[in-house]
Order: C-alpha cells, then structure tokens, then sequence
C-alpha cells in the first residue's frame, strides 16, 4: 500500500510590524535604514548617499551610518566622479561619521594622486578644506603642483576653488612665487566670469595670501575692484561674511564706501537669518578661522533663541564652532599681544554668549561639561551635573573654575565657584 506523504510550505517570518504611531518621516528613515545594510558594492553606496542628500535626511539616522561604513569599506572601487561627487555631498554636511572616510581619501590621494585629472583633484582639494576634518600638509603640497601642471584644463570656478582650498589649509608655502602668482593670475584674469559665491571667495582667498605673504603681492587693489556688491547680492550671507574677512585682512573693510556698503547689506541678511542658516554661516567662519568677525556674537545670539527647531545634526555642528569659538576667544584675551579697548569689549561680550549657550546645554544633554582654555596649567570647566552649581547656579553667571591641569574637576583638582563676569574682566 503506497505511503502518501503530504507537503506543506511553510511562510517565511515576517519582519517584525513597524509600530504605528510613528510618523510617516519616520517610517521613511526605518525603511531606509533596513534597505542600506544589504548594500553590497561601493555603486549602490554612493546611489543611497545621493538619496540621503538630496532628501535632506538628517546626518544623525542611522540610514547615513550604513552607507558611509560601507563608502569607507569600498571606496577604492568608486569610480573617480562618484568620489569627487561623494567628498562634495560630504563637504556639504560635515557629518561627525564621515571624518574615517576623509581620511582614506586623504591617505589615497597622497599615494596615488596622478590617478585623478586637475578638475577632479581641484574639486576634491576644494571638498576636504571645507570639510572642517584635518587635512595632512602632504595632501595640498601633492595636489597643488599637479593641478598648476594643467591649469589650463581648469574653469575659472576651479582655479578659484585651488586657491580657496590651498589659503584654508594654510598651504601657501607649499607653493613657490611663480606658481603662486601663476594661480592668483589665472583667478583674476576670467573673474567677470565667477558668479556671486565664486567672487566671495576669491576676495577671501586673496585676502589669506596677502596675510601670509606679508603684503607682497599687492593685491589690494585688485580686492577693492572685485568686491562688486551688486553681484555678491543674491549670495548666501556665509560668502558675504567670508568676503567681508578677506577685506579686513587687507585692511580694506573700512575704506572707501564699498566696505561700508557690504557691511550694510550683510547686516540686513543676517536680521533675518533662520537657525539652519545662523549654525551653517557660524561653521563657514570656524573653518575659515574667521572668528573675529563682527557678527559672530549675532550669530550665536540668533542661533541660541531658536535652538527648538534645530536637528540633532545642526546641534552638534553649534557646538563645534561654540567649542572653538570660545578656545579662540579666551587665548586672543589672554595673550601677551595688546588689544584695543573696543575689539576687547567685543570679545568680552560674545565670551559671556557663549558662556550662556554652553550652561544652556545646546544637545540637551543632562550630564555634559566643557573645557576650554583659560592660561597654561588652568582650565575653565562648565559642568551642568555638579551638586549645588547645577544648571541654575550656572545661568546666575556661575561658572566652575579648576585649578590644576587637565582632567580635573571630578577626577581630581579643586573646584571653586566664581563669577563669569567678574572672570571675564
């Protein structure tokens, strides 16, 4: 008698609901995060990167976490647009994650830059000094005479990114005079052809030379005709601020009525600033070290009120040019070089901001300290967790004050509480 056996299939699990009070933004993110780990070649990467961006998800979803811990397993198979391409979406954001990637770039560059053409290198050299991540000195000293070697290859906009990119990483003297004036020659000579940005800046990449070069290339003149404000007027006011920095280098923000002009117009931007725009002209100026410049105790104060309606991305961008904003302040105030009596009030002034905005805790974060540079073996150490010098004694205008080197405060040294504004004069 013939067995009869019967087969039945058995469904594949199904993946655990999605829970369905969450947002429709959400489930978008959820869904993406899911689909990227299944990423498997440096193309579908760099594809899901484009997405990311072009979407304008927040850097802080884990969606961005999977694609660029694939991009850094594979970058090497990129082709050379999609890693040009990927160091300007990069550039564009400056996620904390993406640092290990702008540094594998750097270490391929440095050992095969002939691989990449002088736009391609211009590009990506333009990408990593605006990235704000730490750029080796050997990547613009192997860059730069490459891309000189065929400069006639590049667009005026790419000669002007070379030069905007070897003046921010302070990379002027990897260059000799010829070379350099062949490339600020080549910048001026097509400049009615750079649009509002490009013009920016240019004026504050010639600005750098002529700070670094001691005033010997004479470009003064030369700045004085570019500053067109007509032109720069549809800019975003980062590349005004930027601009405006590379006059003062000159000593050009004070003469004539094209400085004042551009101040006015830069005034009337920055009045109307949303936070996203105040957090993206404050990250411009930290990289450009432009933190002298007259807005920027504006811009803190701007970006503070309107905290609420930053991302979690946008908030840890604000704290890095708070950290470094501060660090700057506090060693131009205890500097042995004199000071004028107003460009000292000023520093004061955007000191007690930022002593504010620290205490205020911008992540939100409830156990979070900050230490910034006082004098040598000194540090200043704000602290929302410490007992009876919590948040509320902190916003009175306490601060917390150890003396020792660094690592005290809980770990060892003494504390003592004293007033900020006291401290500060």
């Amino acid at each position: 008698m013939a067995c009869r056996v019967r087969c039945v299939a058995v469904p594949a699990p199904l993946p655990p609901p999605i829970p369905r009070r969450i947002s429709p933004a959400a489930r978008t993110f959820i869904n993406m995060a899911e689909q990227t780990t299944q990423v498997t070649s440096a193309a579908k990467a760099f594809k899901a990167l484009t997405e990311l961006s072009d979407r304008k998800i927040d850097p802080s979803k884990a969606a961005w976490r999977h694609v660029l811990r694939r991009l850094r397993e594979e970058h090497m198979y990129l082709s050379t647009p999609n890693v040009v391409a990927t160091m300007r979406i990069l550039a564009h954001w400056r996620t904390h994650g993406s640092a290990a990637l702008f540094q594998a770039v750097c270490e391929r560059l440095a050992c095969s830059a002939s691989d990449f053409d002088a736009p391609s290198l211009a590009s990506l050299l333009h990408s990593l000094a605006w990235s704000g991540f730490l750029v080796p000195p050997s990547v613009p000293h192997t860059c730069v005479p490459l891309i000189l070697d065929a400069l006639e290859a590049l667009t005026p906009d790419q000669l002007v990114e070379t030069l905007s990119a070897t003046a921010v990483l302070k990379a002027v003297d990897a260059l000799t005079d010829a070379q350099l004036r062949l490339l600020i020659g080549g910048c001026l000579a097509d400049w009615s052809r750079l649009d509002g940005s490009a013009l920016c800046r240019l004026v504050h990449a010639l600005g750098c030379v002529e700070g670094e070069e001691g005033g010997k290339m004479g470009l003064q003149r030369w700045a004085s005709r570019l500053v067109v404000v007509d032109r720069v007027a549809g800019s975003p006011v980062w590349d005004l601020c930027l601009m405006y920095d590379g006059l003062t280098k000159m000593q050009l923000h004070q003469a004539g009525s094209v400085g004042k002009d551009l101040h006015t117009r830069i005034d009337d931007k920055v009045e109307r600033l949303r936070a996203s725009d105040c957090v993206q002209t404050l990250a411009q100026l930290r990289i450009a070290g432009a933190f002298d410049s007259p807005w920027m105790e504006q811009l803190f104060r701007a970006a503070s009120n309107l905290t609420d309606s930053l991302t979690k991305h946008q908030r840890h961008e604000l704290q890095r040019s708070l950290e470094a904003t501060l660090l700057h302040v506090d060693r131009q105030l205890h500097s042995a070089a004199p000071v004028a009596d107003d460009r000292q009030e000023a520093q004061l002034g955007l000191r007690r901001v930022l002593w504010v905005m620290d205490t205020r805790s911008i992540l939100k974060r409830p156990h979070r300290s900050l230490l910034s540079w006082k004098d040598p073996g000194q540090w200043l150490l704000h602290d929302t967790s410490l007992g009876p010098h919590g948040m509320s004694g902190v916003e009175q205008g306490l601060a917390i004050r150890v003396d020792g080197r660094e690592g005290g405060g809980r770990r060892g040294g003494r504390m003592q509480a004293v007033d900020a504004e006291r401290q500060c004069e």
